[in-house]
């Protein structure tokens, strides 16, 4: 479990749009908006080894659009991508991820 040392919190969320897909020293992550709130929620994967979280929202996405209801564990990102992306929640691939509807 990647940043095992932080505190997790299980919540439901209303997912409503897709801020952007992106990669980076392979890492992968899917970030959207989250209804009623300004910050944003990154899902994140390992490039062809876990990708499972990131595969089943993008399946859902396509198959039925926004809004999307999911239940996830998540962490709060580190500062800088708190304060230069908007991000507020993050799921790694090893917390629990559900998709509700």
């Amino acid at each position: 479990m990647k940043y095992n040392d932080r505190n997790r919190k299980r919540q439901t969320f209303i997912l409503t749009g897709q801020e952007h897909r992106g990669r980076r020293a392979g890492n992968e992550r899917l970030v959207c908006h989250v209804n009623e709130d300004t910050g944003l929620l990154a899902v994140w994967g390992e490039t062809d080894v876990d990708m499972l979280h990131i595969q089943k929202l993008e399946k859902q996405i396509k198959q039925s659009g926004f809004p999307i209801i999911i239940e996830c564990d998540w962490i709060k990102p580190d500062s800088y991508e708190a304060e230069n992306f908007g991000h507020r929640y993050w799921v790694w691939q090893t917390d629990h991820f559900k998709i509700i509807t």
